[in-house]
């Protein structure tokens, strides 16, 4: 996508949407108050997008109760490239091809036994 053409909104966020740019970077802007302490932003690298297949289920039972479609949860899974203050909070993604919004992102201490990046900082983002 360039910066002719609309960045992807919130609403049409799917794990099939964050797919492709495993592996890209993404910048996480702090809020004023945390950026004097963490620094302006926080770089970091797509590593993993995860579909809970129970919790889609849930959200299919839901959307069809109400009649309204919903979005299958996901989650977004992150590396940092460097160590850093950060354990969880609210920060604003920035992306040149995602529309800025705020996301709530927590620290991982325990990644999966499959991961072999367990000396670096990990962070999720779940979107419902």
């Amino acid at each position: 996508m360039n910066d002719r053409e609309l960045k992807y909104q919130i609403d049409a966020y799917t794990a099939e949407l964050f797919r492709p740019y495993i592996g890209n970077r993404f910048r996480f802007r702090f809020p004023e108050g945390a950026a004097e302490v963490c620094g302006p932003a926080l770089d970091l690298i797509l590593v993993e997008v995860t579909e809970d297949e129970r919790a889609a289920k849930s959200a299919a039972r839901r959307a069809e109760r109400s009649g309204r479609p919903m979005r299958k949860p996901f989650s977004l899974l992150f590396r940092a490239d460097m160590e850093n203050r950060l354990s969880s909070g609210m920060l604003h993604l920035e992306h040149e091809d995602f529309e800025e919004f705020p996301v709530f992102i927590s620290r991982i201490h325990h990644l999966p036994e499959d991961f072999d990046e367990e000396d670096q900082p990990h962070y999720e983002a779940v979107f419902a």
